[in-house]
């Protein structure tokens, strides 16, 4: 072989070797540890980083541009952005964050939360990565910019979200003012073209126009969102299933052991347009709703709103669900009553169906339950209804000459709060040690070990041991401690759990 053929084919060689190597070297994972600017997180994140495949970030904000500048340059990777628990406020202490505009269709992204110091697990119920939101909120917490971005994957786990600073509540009875609150939902994917999105092991608490509806554009055949295992309460119209129109439709959207707690219809009315808690859109929305092991308690409009019935929406399976104390709004005298909602059949108005009912239909609708899970959720006191022990026991007759229960600024106790009382159940007046017939007795603290004995936390009620008319609306609840996961040893297997938590 002629030396020069020789060296050109040596060259060649070369280069290839040099070629793979920059792909392999592309293809790395990569890894941005984000802590709180000052925390022993952010510390083990500067130690750890080696500005290749492992970068440090005292902010989100700043993680998320670094994460864009690693996706567009990798071409096919997995990005981890990894969240130790804490507080974070976004840029200028906004409460937003804007995830950048990327068309990365080989990149798989891992946004997860509730990290500890070291990187090393991570449990976001317990140990919460919350993100902060300002008051007036103008923009959905997390979006996602454009309207062509493409991913693999967008997995967006173990953060925490209570977007009540963004709302306004009425001060007399602590109710959601819907017209002057932040109507932007929590999450704003975009038009986003990806094979798979995951929103799992997340808080969402307050929410006055929905967690999210995502309007993805399938990727392949196989494309799927799954809504795992997240903890949804006290938020109007809390998910919203539809899709954009496209050549390829989403395989199946997944709903698997989400706990959705205390949530509220578009209005308080039983005629609203959009009652229930879980609202499933027209057939094109995927070839499959799978609905299953989730735990629906408490939704005053009702849990699952069918928009269309069996034959013009998409198939749907309802399979090991926990329904309990759904419905309020229509009046339902059973618990098991408005597992499902719609105007089926011709009817003009809504129908609330138990999940025997829905058995009827040409759905999958099996092996679903009706019990009460004993859930604890917390109530959040606000000064115009005094002390926290006021707000319990205002609803319980005084004495005539009795003065009224004052806060410690002397501004006297609510009596509209006894209908936070009648929504929540007779066991919260209970409680606080006062019943509906005798006069209000001097509270004392609570000394049996009990973790729930505080009076920050409320029994929910249902039927004869509780009154379900609903008298407020979207009242701000909150979580500090511990989540309301089910306290009945049979209600486990049902709705968020801190052992289904995957690691990464």
């Amino acid at each position: 072989m002629p030396r020069h053929i020789r060296r050109f084919a040596g060259i060649t060689a070369f280069l290839s070797i040099l070629c793979v190597a920059s792909i392999a070297a592309h293809a790395a994972d990569i890894d941005i540890l984000v802590g709180a600017k000052g925390s022993a997180a952010y510390d083990t994140a500067k130690a750890r980083a080696n500005k290749t495949t492992i970068f440090a970030a005292k902010s989100v904000t700043k993680a998320f541009k670094t994460a864009g500048q690693q996706i567009m340059a990798c071409g096919d990777c997995t990005v981890n952005i990894k969240i130790a628990a804490g507080d974070y406020f976004g840029k200028a202490k906004t409460g937003h964050w804007l995830f950048p505009d990327v068309v990365a269709p080989g990149v798989r992204l891992r946004i997860v939360g509730g990290y500890d110091d070291s990187f090393t697990s991570r449990a976001p119920f317990q140990n919460q990565s919350r993100l902060i939101t300002a008051q007036d909120r103008s923009r959905p917490v997390i979006q996602f910019a454009g309207r062509k971005h493409a991913l693999k994957e967008l997995y967006l786990s173990g953060l925490t979200f209570d977007v009540a600073p963004g709302n306004k509540y009425d001060s007399r009875n602590n109710s959601l003012l819907k017209g002057t609150s932040s109507l932007y939902p929590i999450l704003a994917f975009g038009y986003l073209t990806t094979d798979r999105l995951v929103v799992a092991e997340n808080i969402f608490l307050n929410g006055a126009h929905t967690v999210a509806q995502p309007l993805i554009r399938a990727m392949s055949n196989d494309a799927e969102i799954l809504v795992r295992n997240n903890l949804i309460m006290n938020t109007v119209m809390a998910w919203r299933v539809n899709s954009p129109s496209g050549k390829l439709m989403i395989k199946r959207y997944g709903f698997e052991n989400n706990s959705f707690i205390l949530n509220w219809p578009y209005n308080p009315d039983p005629g609203t347009s959009n009652p229930g808690t879980l609202e499933i859109g027209n057939k094109y929305a995927a070839k499959l709703v799978d609905i299953t092991k989730n735990l629906f308690a408490y939704n005053a409009g009702g849990a699952i709103h069918a928009q269309w019935d069996d034959v013009k929406g998409p198939p749907v399976a309802i399979t090991e669900n926990l329904f309990w104390g759904n419905g309020a709004l229509f009046a339902v005298l059973d618990p098991d009553m408005a597992a499902v909602v719609g105007k089926f059949n011709g009817s003009a108005r809504y129908l609330p169906l138990s999940a025997d009912d829905a058995e009827d239909f040409e759905w999958d609708v099996e092996d679903n339950a009706a019990f009460d899970p004993k859930l604890h959720v917390q109530v959040k006191p606000f000064l115009a209804a005094g002390s926290k022990k006021a707000v319990l026991a205002a609803g319980a007759k005084a004495e005539p000459d009795a003065p009224p229960i004052a806060s410690k600024d002397t501004t006297p106790a609510d009596p509209a709060m006894a209908e936070l009382a009648a929504l929540l159940g007779e066991d919260a007046v209970l409680m606080a040690g006062v019943t509906a017939d005798e006069p209000t007795p001097v509270i004392e603290e609570a000394v049996e070990e009990d973790p729930y004995a505080s009076d920050d936390y409320a029994d929910l009620g249902f039927g004869e041991g509780g009154n379900t008319k609903i008298q407020n609306y979207a009242t701000r609840l909150f979580i500090d401690g511990i989540p309301p996961f089910p306290t009945n040893p049979d209600a486990t297997p049902y709705g968020a759990r801190a052992d289904l938590v995957e690691q990464f």
